[in-house]
Formats: structure tokens, C-alpha cells, sequence
């Protein structure tokens, strides 16, 4: 199941408003307990994403190369 990623980016800044508005110890340890177990599901999760998507424009980039110099070609043949 795929993560939403908009929802993880409301967690992301969430904390870093409950800790800036923590007027606690606690409350800011509280605050890094609740990111930091929803940290643990979705980096991973969310890094395998981006990895993919790397390798996804990687792939492209390629294609595009070998097209480009098929073009090329073409145009000097002719």
C-alpha cells in the first residue's frame, strides 16, 4: 500500500510546530516519540519511492539519449 505523502508532509511540519509551541520537556519528548514512530514506517517506505523514481529517469534519460543519436544519425545519412 502506498503511502500519502502529502499526509506524511503534515506529520513532517505538525512536529516541528509542536515542538516549537512545546512549552515542556514532555511535551517536546512527546512530540519526537509520535515523529519518530511515524518516521520509522514511512522513510523507508517513501526512500524506496524516490529510488525508484530514480532509476525510472535514469531509464528515460537513457531512452532519450539512444533516440537523440538514432535522429542524428538519420539526419547525417541523409
Amino acid at each position: 500500500m502506498a503511502r500519502d505523502l502529502e499526509k506524511d508532509l503534515v506529520i513532517c511540519q505538525s512536529f516541528v510546530t509542536r515542538v516549537e509551541r512545546s512549552t515542556s520537556y514532555k511535551e517536546k519528548i512527546s512530540a519526537g516519540i509520535s515523529f519518530a514512530c511515524e518516521a520509522r514506517s514511512g522513510w523507508p517506505e517513501t526512500i524506496r519511492y524516490a529510488m525508484s523514481l530514480e532509476q525510472e529517469i535514469d531509464r528515460l534519460r537513457n531512452e532519450l539519449n539512444i533516440l537523440q543519436e538514432q535522429l542524428q544519425q538519420r539526419r547525417c545519412g541523409a
